[in-house]
């Protein structure tokens, strides 16, 4: 490894001030990322310190005296990387100027909307290298680290005559000795221009005569992030005093207008609303849009000649929305992001605590070298899985007597398990069988450099078009198995499926959408031959591209490292077999196990997620069929209890007439016996 810079927190303060803890006077309030401070008159450095603690902003607050009645503010970012403080101030009072966090005056600064790929930021497109680009000017970017700034001004900047050659040549020649670069991509018959860092795309542009603008690599100018476009912004920054009033806006064609604004009544859709009202009424061509992503939605506003001016803005309402950026008073150290080689690889990462790098590997970066390198050695340690493979020897073993015990039949007693000829029992007794004599494609686990007999396959970014005519980049430059490119395919986001096909000698690519009209199309871009090399490049009306051999194919069993179903049903293991296998086959054994969607482990999964889902799972459901037919029992036995009870009352009642006429006949009996004994002694 080879350190070439750790990653920074974001860290400003305060000119210094008497005093820690004496009121300030001040009264207003701010917005820091996007949470609201409220000041009051009486607060002091270290109220103000407590309150943005207690705000959860991301930002942590101190108060540090450096000598006696020399104090400031500190604010860090509670993580490393760049842009984590980011202050809007709110209304006239000028709570942030007041504090010393901007200057005064503040230079202003805009986030623009960046038109990019999965590499870098693009142009729009040019039929040749030799047109001229038609614009002219300065401009400045910084990567997306943090680390490195480029400007093309003075005999740098871009001349009306330049071609589209000419500009990525000056970009390249301002960017020697950093991790900036341009280059021309191909895009169909027609070129771009596409910008790049080794940190990711930059998307810190600064472009006051408009030539990025004129390139098409940025488009308009953006607000910050709000969680709801219909709220109205006042409810939604919880601001005790929403401000109003009005800024104005130029566009490319020199038109001026003004647009009104009112926090306590606008949302963000009001204001997009307003901004286009007042354009068209002025004959502006600046146009406001909501931009949504996920469940974020900001404004982004453009003129389709140059980008717009913004000015007279005394309520710091475009600052409020973030479309306005002020620049810090004091930067104590500016936010940066981790940059370092792996292996010849080069990696970039927000904190100095890689964990997402070498399975099982926490790596500290301490120092930056620009010229020494670290030697890590690092052995696997295999000792779990033995382990983890006779806990489930064990656990499926006793799954498997379980099910023997409520299925048996004793054919000398005529003995039965409760189960015995249940068909939910007799499937979890096939399934959890039939997984463990399961051949998996040993392809999915292969490293990229055997596929093509050894030729491998060059790495870079694909495009893919399912047929409803969505279409979207996949970057495989980081794949280093068939499996890692299945995962980077399936998780772009795209409404395709990708997987090994049943020989396990290639990838088939399955359109997933509704739209049953257009190709289903897989492209290389640019000069790169990646889909080609996978075997899955076409253009075809079908719902399925089926990939050429890439692979000699092959399958894996349980079998060969270890795990033997006997005859019974039963599993063992041989924990001899496994060792000798773990010392040179263990990418096989991961692959046998986890392989998406075709792995022992993978399937086994969805088995038993298929068998003891708690709504859907054949046992509930089999078990929620039993309970209602207990419960049909239990009801069918009320209604004969019920009905033996009222029988029972009705023949009581017919003994109870009856033992009540034979009272009355005996007593007529007695009474006619004495009645004739009577008569008989006249």
């Amino acid at each position: 490894m080879q350190v070439y810079n750790l990653a920074k927190a974001d860290q400003i303060s305060t000119d210094y001030f008497s005093s820690a803890t004496e009121s300030l006077n001040l009264d207003g309030e701010f917005i820091l990322n996007g949470k609201r401070i409220h000041v009051s008159s009486s607060d002091s450095l270290q109220t103000i310190a407590s309150q943005i603690n207690s705000a959860n902003a991301g930002v942590k607050a101190s108060t540090l005296e450096t000598a006696a009645g020399q104090i400031k503010m500190v604010l860090s970012a509670a993580s490393n990387g760049v842009g984590k403080i980011e202050l809007r101030e709110v209304g006239s009072t000028g709570i942030l100027k007041s504090l010393t966090l901007i200057d005064d005056p503040a230079p202003v600064s805009y986030d623009y909307t960046v038109n990019a790929n999965a590499r870098g930021a693009i142009s729009k497109t040019f039929t040749n290298l030799t047109d001229v680009a038609g614009v002219s000017g300065n401009f400045t970017i910084r990567d997306a680290g943090g680390q490195y700034e480029i400007t093309l001004d003075g005999a740098n900047s871009i001349s009306a005559t330049d071609t589209v050659q000419d500009i990525i040549d000056k970009i390249n020649a301002a960017a020697t000795g950093t991790n900036i670069s341009a280059d021309a991509v191909r895009d169909g018959s027609k070129w771009r221009i596409e910008i790049r860092s080794t940190t990711g795309i930059p998307t810190q542009f600064d472009d006051p005569d408009s030539v990025l603008q004129g390139l098409g690599i940025v488009d308009g100018i953006q607000s910050e992030d709000f969680s709801s476009s219909s709220t109205v912004l006042g409810t939604l920054l919880s601001l005790s005093t929403s401000p109003s009033g009005s800024f104005d806006i130029q566009g490319g064609d020199g038109v001026n207008f003004t647009v009104n604004i009112d926090f306590s009544r606008d949302s963000l859709q009001d204001i997009v609303t307003a901004i286009n009202d007042a354009a068209g009424l002025a004959g502006s061509d600046v146009t406001a849009e909501i931009m949504t992503v996920g469940t974020a939605s900001r404004i982004n506003i453009k003129s389709a000649t140059g980008n717009p001016i913004f000015s007279n803005d005394a309520q710091n309402l475009l600052s409020t929305l973030g479309i306005a950026d002020y620049g810090f008073k004091n930067v104590d150290q500016t936010g940066e992001n981790a940059q370092f080689t792996y292996n010849g690889t080069l990696v970039n990462r927000t904190d100095n605590l890689i964990t997402d790098l070498v399975d099982g590997v926490s790596l500290a970066l301490i120092s930056e070298s620009k010229t020494d390198f670290a030697t890590i050695s690092i052995t696997q340690d295999t000792s779990g899985i033995s382990e983890a493979m006779q806990n489930f020897v064990t656990a499926y073993n006793s799954a498997r007597a379980q099910i023997d015990q409520l299925t048996f039949f004793d054919t000398s007693t005529g003995e039965k398990g409760v189960l015995l000829g249940d068909s939910t029992a007799r499937t979890a007794e096939t399934l959890l069988s039939s997984l463990i004599g399961t051949r998996v494609p040993k392809m999915p686990g292969m490293d990229l450099s055997e596929m093509n007999d050894g030729n491998g396959v060059k790495l870079g970014s694909i495009r893919i078009t399912d047929r409803s005519g969505a279409s979207g980049e996949v970057d495989l430059s980081t794949a280093k198995t068939i499996g890692d490119v299945l995962y980077l395919i399936n998780y772009a986001g795209l409404n395709v499926k990708a997987e090994v096909n049943s020989s396990g000698t290639g990838i088939n690519i399955i359109d997933t959408s509704d739209g049953l009209a257009g190709p289903l199309k897989v492209e290389d871009i640019g000069s790169g031959t990646t889909a080609l090399d996978l075997g899955i490049r076409g253009h075809l009306y079908s719902d399925t591209i089926a990939g050429t051999q890439i692979y000699e194919g092959g399958t894996l069993t349980a079998n060969e490292f270890g795990l033997e179903l006997s005859a019974k049903g039963t599993l063992s293991f041989d924990s001899e077999k496994l060792a000798s296998a773990l010392n040179d086959r263990l990418d096989e054994i991961k692959n046998l196990f986890s392989a998406s969607d075709v792995g022992i482990g993978s399937r086994f999964v969805k088995q038993m997620s298929f068998l003891t889902d708690s709504t859907s799972g054949l046992i509930t459901m089999r078990s929620e069929g039993i309970t209602k037919s207990i419960k049909q029992f239990q009801d069918s036995i009320k209604r004969y209890e019920d009905r033996a009870e009222k029988m029972e009352e009705t023949l009581r009642k017919k003994y109870t007439a009856v033992e009540t006429a034979m009272a009355q006949s005996q007593q007529l009996m007695t009474y006619l016996t004495e009645q004739a004994g009577t008569a008989a002694s006249k």
